[in-house]
């Protein structure tokens, strides 16, 4: 069975690389669990404001 596999992006841009990468952890999930039936990946990029002092 073929999982699905939902990815959003949150800030940055869309990378072929990174989709590709979340597809082959989500192939590993599949062969150790196999009653999942979906999978929902969030890719944020996140946001440092804090400055010293």
């Amino acid at each position: 069975m073929q999982l699905p596999v939902k990815i959003s992006y949150r800030g940055l841009e869309k990378s072929d690389q990174i989709d590709n990468l979340v597809l082959d952890y989500a192939a590993r999930l599949e062969k150790f669990c196999d009653h999942i039936n979906r999978c929902d990946v969030a890719i944020e990029q996140t946001n440092h404001t804090h400055q010293k002092g």
